[in-house]
C-alpha cells in the first residue's frame, strides 16, 4: 500500500494507483476501498473493548484506587466499541454471575473480530 499514489480520474474521482516503471497501471483502488483497508488495518492492532450497556452493570474491585477523572487520555490507542443488541445484553445479564461463561463469550467476540484480519 506504500506504493499507491493518489490521482484524480474523471469517472471515479480520487483513486489510489500503483504503476510500474514505464507508467502502466498495475493496481488501482477507489478512495472508499482504500479508506476501508486502512480502517481494517488500524482495527487489527486495536484493543477490543466490550461496551457494557445500562442493563449490565460493571462490578468494581474495592481494592482498586479511584481513578482521577481529569487524567490525560492516551489518544494514540484505538479502541473498538461494540454496541450490543438487547438479546446479547440479556445473555450477559444471565452470565453476570458466571465468570467462566462470561470469559467464554468475550473470547468468542474476539475470535469473530479476527475474521477481518484476512485481508492480504
Amino acid at each position: 500500500m506504500t506504493e499507491l499514489k493518489p490521482e484524480t480520474w474523471k469517472k471515479f474521482g480520487r483513486v489510489w494507483v500503483k504503476r510500474d516503471k514505464s507508467g502502466r497501471i498495475q493496481q488501482w483502488l477507489t478512495n472508499e476501498e482504500y479508506e476501508e483497508i486502512k480502517t481494517i488495518r488500524r482495527l487489527n492492532t486495536a484493543d477490543v473493548v466490550i461496551h457494557r450497556l445500562k442493563n449490565f452493570p460493571q462490578r468494581r474491585n474495592e481494592d482498586q484506587p479511584q481513578r482521577n477523572p481529569f487524567r490525560r487520555k492516551n489518544a494514540k490507542k484505538t479502541k473498538i466499541t461494540i454496541k450490543l443488541s438487547s438479546d446479547v445484553v440479556n445473555l450477559l445479564d444471565f452470565l453476570r454471575g458466571r465468570k467462566s461463561l462470561g470469559t467464554l463469550i468475550e473470547e468468542l467476540v474476539r475470535d469473530s473480530l479476527k475474521q477481518y484480519q484476512t485481508l492480504e
